[in-house]
């Protein structure tokens, strides 16, 4: 089973350094372990998003604790402290915390980050309609940190399903959101990553430290997935709009998160059609120009600047999906 190693898995990301022009500033303060001592072979990560990933640099950490992260444009960043050993090396029961902090006009000081035991998550997998295991084996799971107003987080290294369906995430810390990946079995079946059960109740978009929350976690594949088909049109021709960007959110406005599984960015084809999966619930749709986004966390930095220019929708579980017609939008000025 492979351990946590934010280091090594940040190693191959590219922090670019903001340009000459560019204003920075500093973030520092101060690394305690839950005991209240400071940390020992323990690194501090300064991520963020770049692009459709997340980039990282390392901060320098003081044996008192004390840490400093220099050069910072203005942002939203995830401070991670973590081993840095290389993976397969790192003792289970270590400890981990982190921070989001924003930079806007000024240095930040005085950020406190307080780590704590990680734990490990137990759970199972489960084809629909008793489909056994052993016909998918390339299944994996992992447990990415959902914090909120970021996309998804850091987190341990994917993990294998075993045979009988049970897989266990080790080296967890904080509130995280389950994710499956799957490849295609060779007999061309066509199967999806359903709902995150906890106990029966979907948590597929619902950070959860397993720490503190005890019960049966199940990840149900089905053949039968619900979704949205939709069209996109120009509103003066009506004729379909090829390439263009739609943005899809929860209704619900604690859900409105980068990380969800309910937030997507899709590009329709030449037809204007776009299609994905999606769980059941109300959704918001809005559709721009081609070219309007080109990363989804462009896209998601403010949903709340779509909600008027948005398409109400709901997926029936009972009606698997939805088909929903949107006419381009001008896009909003969005707050940065």
């Amino acid at each position: 089973m492979r351990a946590f190693c934010f280091a090594a898995i940040l190693a191959s990301l590219v922090w670019a350094a903001p340009s000459s022009t560019q204003q920075t500033f500093t973030v520092s303060g101060r690394v305690l372990t839950s005991t209240g001592a400071p940390p020992h072979d323990l690194v501090v990560m300064v991520g963020h998003e770049e692009g459709d990933g997340f980039s990282a640099s390392s901060a320098d950490l003081a044996e008192d604790g004390r840490f400093m992260a220099r050069r910072l444009a203005p942002g939203p960043y995830l401070l991670y402290v973590g081993p840095g050993a290389e993976p397969f090396r790192i003792a289970a029961g270590f400890e981990a915390g982190f921070a989001k902090v924003t930079v806007r006009d000024r240095d930040v000081d005085s950020v406190q980050i307080r780590t704590q035991p990680t734990y490990s998550i137990h759970g199972r997998v489960r084809f629909e309609g008793g489909e056994p295991l052993a016909a998918h084996p390339r299944v994996q799971t992992n447990a990415s940190l959902a914090v909120d107003g970021m996309g998804i987080g850091p987190g341990p290294q994917g993990v294998a399903v075993e045979p009988d369906g049970s897989f266990v995430i080790d080296n967890v810390v904080g509130p995280v959101v389950i994710r499956c990946g799957y490849q295609l079995p060779d007999d061309g079946s066509r199967w999806w990553a359903g709902p995150v059960l906890l106990d029966g109740r979907d948590i597929t978009d619902v950070p959860t430290d397993f720490s503190t929350a005890a019960g049966q976690l199940e990840v149900v594949f089905t053949q039968r997935p619900t979704g949205v088909f939709g069209v996109v049109v120009e509103d003066s021709t009506q004729l379909p709009a090829e390439d263009a960007s739609v943005v899809i959110f929860a209704e619900e406005p604690a859900q409105r998160q980068p990380w969800a599984s309910s937030s997507l960015l899709l590009t329709t084809d030449s037809n204007g059609r776009f299609w994905e999966t999606l769980s059941p619930g109300r959704y918001l749709a809005v559709a721009f120009p081609a070219g309007t986004f080109s990363t989804k966390a462009e896209a998601f930095r403010d949903f709340n600047a779509f909600v008027r220019l948005a398409t109400t929708f709901t997926i029936d579980p009972a009606r698997r999906g939805a088909r929903v017609r949107l006419i381009l939008s001008r896009p909003p000025i969005v707050r940065r």
